[in-house]
């Protein structure tokens, strides 16, 4: 493949940030060399919060895919991007396969799924079995158009002896194409072995709902893999990326505060570098916490407005939010808790908490273990903490008041930083 293979989607800037995850790569490619020496394979999905890196992983495997196996063919799909109207996305479907087995990509798509695109890209295969499927998909109903999409892949690879991996990113969006797209998923998946899936997806809720719940027609046919926070090694590789090299002290701190996760590693390192080089600032331990405090709590700061989204999307569907917010305002003021202990905080019925609290493990805002729940993100927690009591920051706070957040989060998060993310 060329250089310019990939750039438009994963830039050089991008790929200068990728760190580590060498176990999940070492994963990956071990299940090609199944599916080319064995023709078995797994399917794979890749679970974890969101900006944790999952969509970096896909497209750092797809690279290298493309430069070493000839025979295994990426096709890269969004669907937070895609149309998911039945029959549009059938044609789009199609459309990306084709595009990604013609290009590999090399070249950005354009008028994916259009009449024009897909017999376009079908000409340059010229096999009629091919064009003759694509034909009937015009005059089949939501239901069967979905399925004969879903069949394309196979029968390409068939046709050609190759080897198709489509990587769908945020998979749960799949659940919008159909009602029943997923025992269709299933039985199509049930007839292939040359067209194998890594998905990944930011929903964790919906996705253990679709692939860890014996009910699911999904149960067992794809193997997880949980993507996990940074380690402290991990953590000081990016800072560097990003930063350049840093006291140990400067990285340790913003794995403390960033509890691993790699955007907000990103995103205060970045802040610290300007806060250097363009305000001339000293480079200290408590400069960092200035960055990851007004990155937090200013409304133009990138981890505020993702942790805004989270909390926003967690509640698209959901009724009553001032309940909830008070509950999980509760929450974060005490970092874990039971039924019993937030509704004597509250003043609100216990059951009317225990119902609120099972509807809350339906997003990705907490988890339960034991009688007691927690939030799933630290950072989430903290900006709930001091958001909801209305404490927002400019980009140049005062001393006392950077002082006194400060001091509040060593009370509140300092012991709990430490713990969970050494853990």
């Amino acid at each position: 493949m060329t250089n310019s293979t990939l750039k438009w989607l994963y830039p050089a800037s991008k790929k200068k940030l990728f760190t580590n995850r060498k176990a999940i790569l070492k994963q990956l490619n071990y299940n090609i060399e199944q599916i080319q020496t064995r023709e078995t394979g797994e399917n794979i999905v890749l679970i974890g919060l969101r900006k944790i890196g999952k969509t970096l992983i896909l497209k750092e495997f797809m690279q290298q895919l493309i430069r070493s196996k000839e025979d295994c063919v990426p096709v890269y799909l969004d669907l937070e991007g895609l149309s998911l109207e039945p029959r549009n996305f059938s044609f789009t479907y199609v459309g990306y396969v084709m595009h990604w087995f013609n290009t590999r990509g090399t070249i950005m798509p354009m008028g994916i799924g259009e009449h024009k695109q897909i017999y376009s890209e079908l000409a340059k295969i010229g096999d009629h079995e091919l064009i003759d499927h694509v034909n009937e998909m015009n005059y089949l109903d939501d239901e069967r158009i979905i399925h004969a999409a879903l069949d394309f892949p196979e029968l390409l690879a068939n046709r050609t002896s190759t080897n198709i991996i489509i990587l769908i990113d945020e998979f749960q969006q799949i659940t919008e194409v159909s009602r029943d797209i997923i025992p269709l998923f299933r039985s199509v998946l049930q007839t292939q072995s040359r067209t194998h899936y890594l998905a990944a997806g930011s929903a964790v809720h919906i996705l253990e709902k679709i692939f860890k719940e014996p009910e699911s027609p999904l149960f067992l046919h794809f193997s997880i893999i949980p993507i996990k926070p940074f380690t402290r090694d991990d953590t000081r590789n990016l800072v560097k990326k990003v930063f350049g090299k840093t006291p140990d002290t400067i990285s340790s701190r913003i794995f403390h505060l960033s509890f691993g996760h790699p955007f907000y590693i990103y995103v205060i390192a970045e802040k610290l570098k300007r806060f250097c080089e363009i305000d001339n600032l000293p480079l200290t331990t408590k400069l960092v916490d200035k960055a990851f405090f007004t990155e937090t709590l200013n409304p133009d700061g990138k981890i505020y407005n993702i942790c805004a989204y989270i909390f926003k999307e967690s509640f698209r569907d959901i009724r009553k939010e001032s309940i909830y917010r008070t509950i999980l305002k509760c929450l974060a003021k005490a970092g874990h808790g039971t039924v019993t202990q937030i509704a004597r905080e509250t003043y609100l019925d216990t059951a009317i908490v225990g119902v609120y609290f099972n509807r809350l493990l339906h997003t990705d805002l907490v988890y339960k273990e034991g009688s007691e729940y927690f939030f799933k993100d630290s950072v989430l927690r903290c900006w709930m903490l001091y958001t909801f009591e209305g404490i927002v920051l400019d980009d140049y706070p005062s001393h006392k008041i950077l002082e006194e957040l400060i001091e509040q989060y060593r009370e509140k998060f300092e012991k709990a930083a430490s713990e969970e993310a050494d853990g």
